[in-house]
């Protein structure tokens, strides 16, 4: 379990530029929504380059990337409010200028206007915590953490939720 206080992964960053496709897929659970700022899920970024994926203080999820061209940030944030306690399946997908992303296989949500060269981060990339600082850390249990360098489908998506759906509890 991340404990909120000081449990991460850190790993090689990603080269997103040039409109490289990815697919990010998470098993998790909440165990306590953020007070201040956030808990990071997955960040690849340093305050003006790469990108994160983030449960927010109003325990939504967000991502944002910034645009090798301008520096600034593109943010998405779902409308959608997870509940703690309770086992999600998340899955986000970044394809040229587009954000997929879906909930237990489902309630997909598609952004266009997504950055479509992500400026690449000089920082290595971390679960559960900031990349440029070990802070703003999630709390709650990662059951599993999946990255594709394509574009999983819609059917390839649920393949996954339904072959794992039962493992976790």
């Amino acid at each position: 379990q991340f404990d909120g206080t000081d449990d991460y992964g850190q790993f090689s960053s990603l080269d997103i530029t040039g409109g490289n496709n990815y697919t990010f897929m998470f098993v998790v659970d909440v165990r306590v929504a953020p007070t201040t700022a956030y808990h990071y899920i997955l960040d690849d970024s340093n305050g003006t380059t790469g990108f994160g994926i983030r449960f927010t203080t109003s325990s939504t999820l967000q991502f944002f990337a910034y645009d090798s061209s301008s520096g600034s940030a593109v943010v998405s944030t779902r409308s959608d409010t997870l509940s703690l306690n309770t086992i999600y399946h998340l899955t986000f997908i970044i394809r040229t200028s587009y954000l997929d992303s879906y909930i237990n296989a489902g309630s997909k949500r598609t952004d266009a206007g997504i950055a479509n060269n992500i400026k690449a981060s000089s920082n290595n990339m971390r679960l559960g915590s900031r990349s440029d600082q070990v802070s703003e850390m999630w709390d709650g249990r990662f059951y599993s953490a999946s990255i594709y360098n394509r574009v999983l489908n819609d059917e390839e998506i649920r393949q996954n939720y339904e072959a794992t759906k039962g493992r976790y509890a």
